[in-house]
Formats: C-alpha cells, sequence, structure tokens
C-alpha cells in the first residue's frame, strides 16, 4: 500500500508550509488565526531555531529539531501541549 501511494502522489504538486498551516485555521477554526500567529511570535522570542511545523493533524512546536509542543485547532478551542 505505501508504494501505490507514493506513485500516486509522486506528480501531485507539493504543499508549501503556509499552505499547511492555513489548512488547519481554515472554515470554523478561522477565528484562532491571530491567537496562534500572537503564540509563535511570542514563543519564538525563546530562538532563533524556534518555529511552528504543520503535520496533518496538529501544529508542532519546534526548537531545532526537537518536539517542544503541539498545537491543535478545533472549532472551539485551541489546545496547547508543552
Amino acid at each position: 500500500m505505501a508504494i501505490v501511494h507514493v506513485v500516486k502522489t509522486a506528480s501531485a504538486p507539493r504543499t508549501t508550509k503556509p499552505d499547511r498551516i492555513a489548512k488547519h485555521l481554515s472554515g470554523v477554526r478561522q477565528s484562532w488565526r491571530l491567537p496562534y500567529d500572537r503564540l509563535i511570535e511570542k514563543v519564538s522570542k525563546f530562538g532563533e531555531d524556534v518555529r511552528g511545523s504543520p503535520t496533518n493533524t496538529y501544529l508542532s512546536l519546534m526548537r531545532g529539531q526537537k518536539k517542544s509542543g503541539i498545537v491543535q485547532i478545533k472549532a472551539k478551542r485551541m489546545d496547547i501541549g508543552i
């Protein structure tokens, strides 16, 4: 199954990081865009290597190559795990 997935998606355009973040913050979750941007702005002050990194189901807070927290956006709440 994994090989079939790779072959089918090989020619598909790659989604950019901002597009993947926007996917998490679209529709009923769009009201969380400003709080998420403020969170990233504040945690970025811990160092130049701190960043947000999108996955398929949540947004990771990374320091270097290590995950230091996660953010999951729901319609009525933004869950932050550190």
